[in-house]
């Protein structure tokens, strides 16, 4: 298993976590926040860079085991939270871009190039992205802010994301969904 952390940690466990090893130390002021294996080789590090001056996403890609790692820098996204596969080549990343907006961004060529998705606006937060693959459903869960209280969305795509329905339930108080 794989870890990731604060000033660009990156670590790897070999024995159920009991120990863990240094795989690569990036840029101090890189915060990874995710880090996905769609198969033994293949698995990507989503975060984001920001050393006060410049703030920008950076993905990062391995094809061999974890071993060496290229980077992908994302100017155009402010910041990334999770990245989740879909099937083959094709992951989203949930995060928030340059106008501050919070969006869902695709790639399908295996992480090289990502276009915006699907952007759910201002005071909105993208709590999570699940999908089954092998049943085409994608599940993104979040809450945005209208009138000083804040709901819950769920949208959903039962076709692998060609259409999505939404369900808006009543407001909330203190309640952050998460599935698995």
């Amino acid at each position: 298993g794989y870890a990731v952390g604060a000033n660009g940690t990156l670590l790897k466990t070999t024995d159920g976590g009991i120990s863990w090893n240094y795989v690569h130390d990036f840029e101090t002021f890189l915060f990874l926040n995710d880090i996905k294996f769609y198969d033994q080789m293949n698995g990507i590090a989503v975060g984001t860079f920001n050393d006060m001056t410049s703030q920008y996403s950076v993905v990062l890609k391995t094809s061999d085991a974890g071993n060496n790692w290229n980077k992908i820098l994302l100017p155009s996204i402010a910041s990334v939270n999770k990245v989740t596969y879909l099937t083959g080549n094709t992951l989203l990343l949930n995060g928030i871009n340059l106008a501050g907006q919070a969006v869902i961004f695709k790639s399908i060529d295996g992480g090289l190039n990502w276009l915006e998705y699907r952007n759910y606006g201002n005071f909105v937060f993208i709590n999570d992205v699940n999908s089954l693959t092998n049943q085409g459903i994608i599940l993104i869960t979040g809450q945005y802010e209208s009138t000083g209280e804040m709901f819950l969305f769920i949208d959903i795509s039962t076709d692998n994301g060609v259409t999505w329905s939404s369900g808006m339930p009543q407001p909330f108080q203190d309640y952050y969904p998460t599935f698995s």
